[in-house]
Parts: C-alpha cells; sequence; structure tokens
C-alpha cells in the first residue's frame, strides 16, 4: 500500500513540474532564449519553424482556393445558359474575385514569406491593396447574390425588371471599380 501512494505522489511531483515548466519557463536560468515556444521539454520548437509550417499551410490553402475557383469558372464557361441568368454572372463574379484572393494568399503570404521576396512600400500599399479589392469585391458579390434571391424569391413577379442584363452588366464592373479606387488608387496618390 506504501508503495501505490509512493509511486502516485512521484507520478504527482513529475506533471506538477512539468506543469509549472510549461507555465513559469523563466523562473529557471536554463531558458535563456526567448525564441522559442514552451512546452515539453524533449520537444523544442523555433518560432520561426512555426512560422514556415504556417506559410506552407498558407501555400496549400491558397492552391486549393485558386483550383477551385478555376474550375468554376471552367465549367461555368464551357457550359453556358442558353438564356441570361444573372446567378451565374453573379457566381462568376465571385469565383473571380476568390481566385484572386487565392493567388494574393498564394503568393504574398506563401511564397514571399517563404523566400523572403524584398519589397517596396509602394509594392506593399498596392499589394495589400490588391487584396482588398479581392476582398471587398467578393463580399459584394455575395451581397449581390443573396439580393438576386431575395427579389427572385420575394418579388417574382417583378424580378426580371429589377435585375435585368444591363444592370447586371454595370454593377458588376462597380463592384471592382469603387474598391480600386478606395483601395488602390488613393493610397498610392498619397491622400489619406
Amino acid at each position: 500500500m506504501t508503495s501505490t501512494s509512493t509511486s502516485n505522489s512521484s507520478i504527482y511531483k513529475t506533471t506538477t513540474s512539468s506543469y509549472k515548466l510549461m507555465t513559469s519557463p523563466y523562473t529557471s536560468s536554463n531558458h535563456t532564449n526567448s525564441s522559442l515556444i514552451q512546452g515539453d521539454r524533449h520537444i523544442c520548437i523555433t518560432t520561426q519553424e512555426v512560422s514556415i509550417v504556417l506559410n506552407i499551410i498558407t501555400i496549400i490553402v491558397g492552391v486549393v482556393i485558386v483550383l477551385v475557383n478555376f474550375l468554376v469558372l471552367l465549367v461555368s464557361f464551357k457550359y453556358p445558359s442558353k438564356r441570361f441568368v444573372a446567378l451565374n454572372w453573379l457566381i462568376c463574379h465571385l469565383a473571380f474575385a476568390d481566385l484572386f484572393i487565392g493567388v494574393t494568399i498564394f503568393y504574398w503570404y506563401g511564397i514571399a514569406e517563404v523566400l523572403n521576396v524584398p519589397v517596396s512600400s509602394t509594392e506593399k500599399v498596392g499589394f495589400c491593396g490588391l487584396s482588398g479589392v479581392c476582398i471587398q469585391a467578393s463580399i459584394q458579390g455575395l451581397m449581390m447574390i443573396a439580393l438576386d434571391r431575395y427579389l427572385l424569391i420575394l418579388k417574382q413577379v417583378k424580378y426580371s425588371s429589377y435585375i435585368t442584363k444591363q444592370r447586371i452588366f454595370i454593377i458588376i464592373p462597380l463592384m471592382w471599380i469603387i474598391p480600386s479606387v478606395l483601395q488602390i488608387v488613393i493610397p498610392l496618390s498619397g491622400s489619406s
């Protein structure tokens, strides 16, 4: 009975000491490298290794985004509708915007980070602006799809007068022009 209580207390002491190691790593003089993520004392991962793993995951996500949206565009253009369907155009717009989001994620947050590509401040503003334009165009595309479905469900009789080919062909470029001016043109011109 005493051997069981002794082994249990040693297990408790081991887990307590490793817990103290994880919660307060700077109490001991052995912990001098601040770039280590603390955890099990047998596994030491640097922040650079974590950054590389996250960049590789970002590259994979970017490639998947690009491929999926490219397939959506390919199917939409390979099998076009016989008549004008506003939803098809809005889905193509959304896929195009998301494709550019995937490209910016793939390059900017993946390849450029891993290869340490030098970037000027103008390129940073332009590239961040391009990311912002793509994100805004994607969100606006989702809003237009929601509006299109709302009008189709609740205003079935007047739907064809609300959503026309001319209006869609005006709205889609506006969903790119307005964010481009706000995210790229104004910041690059020096205005705040």
